[in-house]
C-alpha cells in the first residue's frame, strides 16, 4: 500500500495552530500551580492537548501522539481529583510542552524527529509514573525526576540568543479576521476602478481633445490613487498585525523556572497582551525578553533575605510593558532589584581595555560597556545568565531591524530596559524630506525637520577646535557640511539651503544643495549601507525610479555625539 503524500501547507497550518496552542495553555499551568482548584483553566489546557494528540498521528508525528497521550492521561487523573495539583506535577506538563515545541520545530524543518532513540524516553517514563500514581500512593515530599533535562527547565530557553543553532527559514502563515480581508478587498476595487479611469485620462491626452480638462482630471486622479495608496498601505499592514499575548505569556512560564531554580521568589506582571504588532516581532523580540527576564530573575533581584535586610518586600517583581505609540513599539523589561554594579562594570571595563584606569566613568559609559561582548559583572557563572553576558547580540539584533535599546539604572532600586522598534520590521514608512546634495539624494524622516531658511546673511563661525556654529533666531546652532555627514562631493560655496534638524536631543543645521519636496517613503534595508548603529535605514525610490538613502534618528544623533 502506497504512503499518503500530506500536502506542505497542511502540516504547517497544523503546525502553527498547535503552537498557538501551546502559548495559551502554558499560563494556565503556572495558574493552577496557585489555584489548583481551578477546574475550568484544566479544561481549558485539555482540550488543545487532546486535539494535538488526535492530528499528530495523520502526520505521522508518532512521538508528538505519544508524549500528548501521556500528558493527556496525567491531566485526566487530575480532572477527576484521584492526583493533587502540585509543583511536580505542574513541571512535569511543563516539560511536556517543552518537548512538542521541539518536535514541531523539527517537523516545520524537515529534520528528524529525535536526536538519539532514548531522547524523550526519561520524560515519558516521568508521564507514565505521574499518570499511574494517585494521591494515596503519593508522597508529600516533592520526587526528584529522571529526565534529560534538570527539574523544571526550560527547553527552548537554555542558551542566550548568540548561542542558539542557526535556523532555517520557516514556512510561515498566520490567520487574518475575514473582516479585514472584505475591506481590503473593497480597497482593491477602488484600484480596479481607478485603474480604468486612468486608461480613459490617457485615450484623452493622447487624442489631443480638450487638453485643459483631461489635465486638471489627471491631477485628481492622481490626488485620488495618493489617497488610496495610503490606505492600502496601511491595510496591508494592519493585516500582519496580531496580539502580543503568545510572546508576552511566556513570562510567567521564565519567571517561575527561575524562581525555583534560584530560591527566590519573584513576582511576574505583565502588560500589553493585547496591544497588536508586526508579525515578525513574535520571533524577532523572542530571544531578546527571554535574555533580558532571566538576566532580571538571576542576578538583578536579590535573595528574600537580602530584600527584608534592605526594608524592601521579600518578593522581587519583574515587569514586562508592550505599548505601540504612532511610529513605534516600545517594550520595557523592569525589575525592583539591586541595579547595575556599576564599580564592577568600571573594573571590567579597565580589564577589557575599554576604560583607561584615570578616566572619569559616568552611568552612561557602563551603559555602553553592558552592552559590550564579552561583559558580565557577575561573581559567579551560573546556567541561568551572567548580567551583560549576550547583551550585545541583544543589541545588535534589535539595531539590525532599525530599533535601539537603551537601559536606565537606579542603584539599590533596579534597572529597566528599553526596546523601541518601528512598528513594522519589514517595511516601513514614513513622510520623507527629500534634497539633494552633489549628484546624490538623500530622505530625512520629515518629523526630525523643523524648518528651512535661505542661505542669504547667513551669520557662519568657525571654531578653534574646528566645525562650524551659525546664529539663527538669536541661538547657535552646529552647522554641519554634507561632505563631512553624508560623504558626498557637493559644490563649495554654491547655491543651497540650510536644513534645521532635531534628532534625539541633538539640535543642528544641515547645508544642503536643493531641497526635491516632502514624498511618502518606503523604506527598505540595504544592508551594504545600512550596517546596524551606522547613519542610514535604508533606502527608498523616488519618483524618476532611482534611489535615495534614508538617514534615521539614532543613526543621526549617534553621528553628532562622535
Amino acid at each position: 500500500m502506497s504512503q499518503i503524500q500530506i500536502p506542505r501547507e497542511l502540516l504547517v497550518g497544523f503546525l502553527d495552530e498547535a503552537e498557538e496552542s501551546l502559548a495559551s495553555v502554558e499560563p494556565l499551568f503556572v495558574q493552577l500551580e496557585s489555584r489548583s482548584s481551578d477546574k475550568q483553566a484544566l479544561d481549558r489546557i485539555f482540550r488543545p492537548i487532546h486535539s494535538i494528540k488526535g492530528n499528530a498521528a495523520y502526520f505521522g508525528l508518532m512521538r508528538v501522539k505519544e508524549i500528548s497521550h501521556r500528558m493527556e492521561s496525567v491531566m485526566e487523573q487530575l480532572r477527576q481529583g484521584r492526583r493533587r495539583i502540585d509543583r511536580e506535577t505542574v513541571g512535569g506538563l511543563l516539560r511536556g510542552l517543552d518537548a512538542l515545541r521541539t518536535l514541531f520545530a523539527r517537523a516545520r524543518e524537515e529534520a528528524p524527529q529525535e536526536a538519539h532513540p532514548e531522547e524523550f524516553a526519561p520524560l515519558c517514563r516521568d508521564l507514565e509514573r505521574l499518570a499511574t500514581r494517585t494521591d494515596s500512593a503519593h508522597p508529600e515530599s516533592d520526587s526528584v525526576f529522571e529526565s534529560s533535562q534538570p527539574p523544571d527547565s526550560t527547553f527552548p530557553l537554555d542558551l542566550p540568543p548568540g548561542e542558539r543553532a542557526p535556523e532555517k527559514r520557516r514556512d510561515r502563515s498566520m490567520r487574518i479576521p475575514e473582516a479585514s480581508m472584505d475591506h481590503f478587498l473593497e480597497q482593491i476595487g477602488e484600484l480596479m476602478g481607478l485603474e480604468e479611469q486612468f486608461r480613459y485620462l490617457g485615450k484623452r491626452l493622447v487624442s489631443g481633445t480638450d487638453l485643459e480638462g483631461a489635465t486638471a482630471d489627471l491631477r485628481q486622479a492622481v490626488e485620488q490613487f495618493g489617497h488610496l495608496s495610503t490606505k492600502l498601505s496601511g491595510s496591508v499592514l494592519e493585516l500582519r498585525r496580531i496580539e502580543a499575548r503568545p510572546l508576552l505569556q511566556k513570562v510567567v512560564r521564565i519567571c517561575r523556572d527561575l524562581a525555583g531554580a534560584t530560591g527566590k521568589s519573584i513576582e511576574p506582571l505583565v502588560q500589553g497582551e493585547d496591544v497588536r504588532i508586526d508579525k515578525s516581532y513574535l520571533e524577532l523580540l523572542d530571544a531578546p525578553l527571554v535574555h533580558m527576564v532571566r538576566n532580571s530573575c538571576d542576578h538583578g533581584l536579590e535573595t528574600a533575605s537580602e530584600r527584608i535586610a534592605k526594608g524592601k518586600p521579600p518578593t522581587g517583581t519583574v515587569m514586562v510593558t508592550l505599548s505601540e505609540l504612532d511610529e513605534s513599539v516600545v517594550m520595557e523589561v523592569t525589575d525592583d532589584g539591586r541595579g547595575l554594579d556599576l564599580p564592577a562594570l568600571r573594573r571590567k571595563g579597565i580589564e577589557l581595555g575599554m576604560v583607561r584606569e584615570d578616566a572619569a566613568f559616568s552611568e552612561n559609559d557602563a551603559i555602553q560597556i553592558l552592552f559590550r561582548s564579552g561583559v558580565s559583572t557577575a561573581a559567579s557563572v551560573t546556567e541561568i545568565s551572567g548580567r551583560g553576558v549576550g547583551m550585545d547580540v541583544v543589541k545588535r539584533e534589535i539595531e539590525g531591524a532599525g530599533g535601539k535599546i537603551e537601559a536606565k539604572n537606579r542603584p539599590g532600586l533596579g534597572c529597566t530596559f528599553l526596546v523601541t522598534l518601528p512598528r513594522s520590521v519589514t517595511t516601513r514608512i514614513t513622510d520623507g524630506f527629500l534634497f539633494r546634495c552633489g549628484a546624490d539624494r538623500f530622505v530625512i524622516p520629515m518629523r526630525l525637520v523643523i524648518e528651512t531658511f535661505p542661505m542669504e546673511n547667513a551669520v557662519i563661525s568657525r571654531l578653534p577646535e574646528g566645525g562650524e556654529t551659525i546664529l539663527f533666531r538669536g541661538s547657535m546652532l552646529r552647522l554641519v557640511q554634507p561632505q563631512d555627514l553624508l560623504d558626498t562631493p557637493t559644490t563649495e560655496g554654491g547655491p543651497g539651503v540650510f536644513v534645521r534638524i532635531k534628532a534625539k536631543d541633538m539640535d543642528f543645521v544641515l547645508r544642503v544643495e536643493e531641497v526635491l519636496g516632502v514624498q511618502r517613503t518606503v523604506i527598505k534595508p540595504m544592508e551594504e549601507f545600512c550596517r546596524a548603529g551606522g547613519l542610514f535605514a535604508g533606502a527608498a525610490l523616488v519618483g524618476d525610479g532611482g534611489l535615495a538613502l534614508v538617514a534615521s534618528e539614532e543613526g543621526l544623533a549617534s553621528w553628532l555625539r562622535n
